[in-house]
């Protein structure tokens, strides 16, 4: 039999699994509202999701309680998912969408000066293409239809003019 302690330790543990438990889910949330996904993704995402959560808590419990289900466990948890709920919630909804977006910032940042050599050298090499194969077109009056879809999107990237704030 385990003493009240041991008990009053393990119903905090649960609840602070249960808070947990809440802050995960909406970094999920919020991370599905940004990403937007079709029923599939949804889907697959949800049970990725309940699938961690399961050995998440499955983990922490054998930490806290070596795994021992009683009741205040499953109490523990509602309360904790309660408070985190109905006090923070929509505070750290708004602070994971804002840490998201910084990170998309940033890592969008990085790919632009990653990828800014490459997009030279696509540049350099398929622009004088499109001069060709939109010349030779507009000579002959013939290409084949593959042909002439790269030579349309070549001269669109070509016009293309890049935004101000890029």
């Amino acid at each position: 039999m385990q003493s009240i302690y041991d008990q009053l330790f393990a119903l905090i543990v649960t609840m602070c699994i249960g808070f947990l438990a809440g802050i995960i889910f909406d970094v999920y949330r919020v991370f599905r509202g940004l990403w937007r996904p079709r029923k599939l993704g949804t889907f697959f995402g949800d049970i990725i999701f309940w699938l961690v959560m399961t050995f998440l808590v499955f983990a922490l419990l054998l930490l806290g309680n070596w795994g021992e289900m009683r009741i205040y466990v499953f109490l523990g948890i509602a309360f904790g998912a309660y408070l985190y709920v109905h006090y923070l919630s929509k505070r750290c909804q708004k602070l994971f969408r804002t840490i998201f977006l910084y990170i998309i910032r940033i890592l969008t940042i990085l790919w632009r000066v990653i990828s800014w050599p490459f997009r030279i050298l696509y540049k350099i090499i398929l622009v004088p293409i499109g001069f060709i194969v939109s010349g030779l077109e507009s000579t002959f009056g013939f290409v084949s239809k593959g042909i002439r879809k790269v030579g349309q999107k070549i001269c669109r990237i070509r016009n293309k003019q890049p935004k101000d704030d890029e």
